[in-house]
């Protein structure tokens, strides 16, 4: 998968392939030990990559209630919430 994701060349459109190629060089990933909230428990690393900056993240009141909140930045300076509830 990896191979095939590094073989895009997408231009023109913001896109999450970076996202996704460090994502799946992770160990865990590779030797299938991800779990639900894999991603949000190690966005710090994910979001190394340029394309992300993590902004802002704790708990935060919504439509189903308190959850956790994390706010990451891309390049043009687009926000985009990830939430979860227990």
């Amino acid at each position: 998968m990896a191979t095939a994701l590094a073989g895009y060349d997408i231009l023109g459109v913001r896109h999450n392939v970076a996202f996704l190629l460090a994502l799946l060089e992770r160990d865990e990933v590779k030797d299938g030990h991800s779990y639900t909230r894999f991603i949000e428990d190690h966005l710090d690393a994910l979001a190394a990559e340029p394309d992300l900056t993590v902004a802002e993240r704790g708990p935060r009141f919504g439509a189903r209630g308190t959850g956790e909140s994390i706010y990451v930045h891309d390049p043009d300076g687009l926000t985009v919430e990830f939430r979860t509830y227990e």
